[in-house]
């Protein structure tokens, strides 16, 4: 049975993609900080297919740990955990600032230094969740989409170091309905419903789709890659 560990994996996009790689036949490591969803996470797929870790991804601990238990066997590494606090950035705190970064990229840093060599060995896949705000300046969001470029720069630079061995690609979701999108209020969703092509908001599933094939042998030749996941909202624009 192939081994994946997905951080973040108790909801949203983390739980679909773990619901993916169950259906695949793989046995999930989640890790989250969320102690009541990974306990309905662990109910949910039972002991013979899950194990939960309340623990935080940026915590080098976490990874040291993640290490003796795995022993070695490991297939796949799904990047993600999430950290988002809207606020202009000559307001926002240094810690709200940090926590981006220690939750989003620290977390990549500690876990291929724990965890490559379990990878390399399997000739396994490392992805990790980017989002459109790498890319697309909105308000509010600079530590979020200074993180997020961040993870795309990383995704290329790890794909040609640890190549040919192990796979390394990034997935680059939009507008996904997730728990982050509780405040918008139903004016801002049709908003930006209607700043898609495909005129809906995302689905978790969506986008766990996508990871679960970049893991897979499907995806044998694909590395570096960077995959937009927004249902056109990155390229479609309303002006004459």
């Amino acid at each position: 049975m192939s081994v994946a560990v997905v951080t973040g994996g108790a909801s949203g996009i983390g739980l679909a993609t773990v619901r993916e790689f169950v259906s695949a036949s793989h046995f999930v490591h989640v890790i989250d900080i969320d102690e009541k969803a990974l306990e309905a996470c662990q109910s949910e797929f039972g002991s013979q297919s899950v194990v939960t870790h309340c623990k935080d991804v940026s915590e080098l601990q976490t990874w040291k740990d993640l290490s003796q238990v795995i022993g070695g066997e490991l297939d796949v590494l799904v990047h993600n955990a999430l950290f988002v606090k809207v606020q202009d950035i000559s307001e926002q705190e240094y810690a709200h600032w940090r926590r981006h970064f220690d939750v989003m990229l620290d977390s990549v840093f500690f876990s291929v230094q724990m965890l490559r060599n379990a990878l390399k060995d399997s000739h396994g896949s490392l992805v990790l969740v980017s989002s459109v705000h790498s890319g697309i300046g909105l308000p509010g969001h600079s530590a979020y989409a200074a993180v997020k470029g961040g993870l795309i720069s990383l995704g290329r630079q790890l794909a040609v170091e640890f190549g040919p061995e192990i796979r390394v690609n990034t997935v680059i979701p939009g507008p996904i309905m997730t728990q982050v999108w509780q405040d918008v209020d139903q004016t801002g969703i049709t908003k930006t419903i209607e700043s898609t092509v495909l005129k809906r908001m995302g689905t978790p599933a969506d986008v766990a789709a996508a990871i679960a094939f970049l893991s897979s042998g499907k995806a044998a030749y694909i590395t570096g890659a960077e995959l937009v996941i927004d249902g056109g909202w990155s390229i479609g624009k309303s002006s004459s």
